[in-house]
């Protein structure tokens, strides 16, 4: 909530904010509301408030029409009332509303965290987010080709399975998973979400799905690896016996038993 004491506001409204006036700086020409209800807009006030009845006793219609065609709230404000009178109980509010977004915000951070600790997967991540925004859901990895859906639409299960990755883009509100900086894959969503808790859901339900794919990543390099060491290891002689080669294969889930053949790539 800001208090307006100048009528040139350019540069000192930045989107949101509730401005008062006492009307003293346009008693002599309110025509020149115009100006401010216009700039306030352009900049993306969320309302002017007015006091009338004591420098200015009814705002012209002039001004009103102009705030009719852009849709901006003009707000008639009792003389007797102070700014403080309206100014304190929104902050109030607001901070009451801060608080319990946040408490908010940490609950659903601990479900989905709940899910990578207890070793979930994907399709858990789906279910959850699925339970909160009440929409069929679709993750695409263009990595591994791999789609991970939550429907219980027979119509959309068919559609994700048959319709190439380009047209799903086009056809479904999608966000983007990237992991390292590279585009690793795509969530659709059935249709838009649009209130502030869905849009919490979702930011948590991303950072959950970055997370077990980093951690799917960081494993399938540490075996990667380690496979490459004992390949280099067999070629090097590093093993005093076959036996050694075996087990080293086996923890690693390489199987040395009956005919094996070797090919060499320059």
């Amino acid at each position: 909530v800001c208090v307006v004491d100048i009528p040139d506001i350019e540069g000192w409204v930045y989107g949101g904010e509730f401005l008062l006036t006492s009307g003293y700086i346009f008693q002599d020409d309110p025509e020149r509301l115009i100006q401010l209800i216009e700039t306030a807009n352009k900049y993306g006030a969320a309302a002017l408030g007015i006091k009338t009845e004591r420098y200015i006793d009814r705002v012209p219609q002039s001004v009103l029409r102009i705030a009719d065609k852009l849709a901006f709230p003009v707000i008639g404000i009792p003389s007797h009332y102070a700014h403080t009178d309206i100014i304190n109980p929104v902050l109030i509010t607001i901070s009451e509303q801060t608080l319990e977004t946040m408490n908010l915000s940490d609950n659903i951070h601990k479900e989905f965290i709940d899910i990578i600790l207890s070793d979930g997967s994907i399709d858990n991540v789906l279910a959850l987010l699925n339970k909160y925004i009440s929409r069929e859901l679709l993750y695409v990895d263009i990595v591994t080709g791999e789609r991970f859906a939550y429907t219980t639409s027979v119509e959309f299960s068919q559609l994700i399975e048959d319709v190439p990755l380009a047209s799903l883009s086009s056809h479904f509100p999608n966000e983007k998973i990237y992991l390292n900086d590279k585009l690793r894959g795509y969530l659709f969503i059935e249709k838009p979400i649009s209130d502030t808790t869905a849009d919490l859901v979702m930011k948590h339900a991303k950072e959950a799905l970055l997370l077990l794919l980093k951690a799917e990543h960081d494993r399938w390099q540490l075996i990667k690896g380690r496979e490459a060491q004992l390949i280099q290891d067999i070629l090097y002689k590093r093993f005093r016996h076959d036996s050694e080669i075996i087990n080293r294969g086996r923890s690693l889930g390489v199987h040395f038993a009956g005919e094996q053949v070797v090919l060499v790539v320059g």
